[in-house]
């Protein structure tokens, strides 16, 4: 227990480190009125470590609730971060620097309210090869019906 509430410290550490390196520490309007921020982000409630889950549903961005991931493109790499091969298409798009409009190397948002969800490598399982290594905390469940 407390190795994993060390490492949810280590984790909130570095997303509010990368958020201010993007200039996402204002709020930000994005499409249909909604706003976010990493404040936001960090303001929710800790919820459920979705990395050694893999029930059939869908994960949504904790934020404003969209569709970000089906279960089925879930996969264990063998890190403490909820692992995709693929998001849902337009749902995950690359995070831009709000001052240059530079695309991030690897950081990764909600297409819909801009929140920060993780990271993107190209060390991934086929057929992408890519692997969304996504915070926990940006994520809701809803399992299939």
């Amino acid at each position: 227990m407390r190795r994993r509430t060390l490492l949810a410290g280590t984790l909130a550490a570095l997303t509010l480190a990368a958020c201010r390196r993007l200039g996402l520490e204002d709020v930000v309007e994005a499409q249909d009125g909604l706003e976010t921020s990493c404040s936001l982000l960090f303001s929710l409630p800790a919820g459920a470590n979705w990395t050694d889950h893999f029930e059939p549903g869908v994960y949504r961005c904790a934020v404003c609730g969209q569709p970000l991931f089906e279960s089925l493109a879930k996969y264990d790499p063998g890190t403490p971060w909820p692992s995709f091969w693929t998001p849902i298409e337009g749902a995950v798009v690359p995070v831009r620097d709000r001052q240059d409009g530079r695309i991030s190397e690897s950081a990764v948002e909600c297409s819909r309210c801009h929140a920060p969800l993780g990271d993107v490598y190209h060390d991934g399982p086929p057929p992408t090869g890519l692997r969304y290594c996504i915070l926990s905390a940006a994520l809701t469940f809803d399992p299939a019906s």
